[in-house]
């Protein structure tokens, strides 16, 4: 699920998640004059396979949708917390919007 992908991506971030797992993973580093931090790179791929289904690859694509104050969460409770609360509310607002457009 993207609960669960995000979680696991926070972790990765903080330092709390398997040393492997970091591989996968690529913070972007902004220019000094740049101050948005907490983004992640989102590699290049050849196919369209890849971009929807790779982890490197689908991960950073959602991770940046997300506000800065979710991704600075201050601890794991918080950040589950607030990740709760934001996919709930996505998911409300999507659903309205659906509801709008079959009408």
């Amino acid at each position: 699920s993207l609960f669960k992908v995000l979680l696991l991506t926070s972790k990765i971030l903080h330092g709390l998640a398997p040393l492997y797992l970091r591989n996968f993973i690529t913070p972007y580093v902004p220019p000094l004059r740049l101050q948005e931090g907490g983004l992640i790179v989102i590699p290049s791929t050849n196919t369209k396979f890849l971009e929807n289904r790779a982890f490197s690859c689908h991960t950073p694509l959602h991770w940046n949708k997300l506000s800065a104050a979710l991704k600075e969460a201050d601890s794991i409770e918080m950040f589950k917390f607030q990740l709760k609360t934001h996919l709930f509310l996505s998911s409300i607002v999507y659903s309205v919007f659906l509801s709008c457009l079959l009408e």
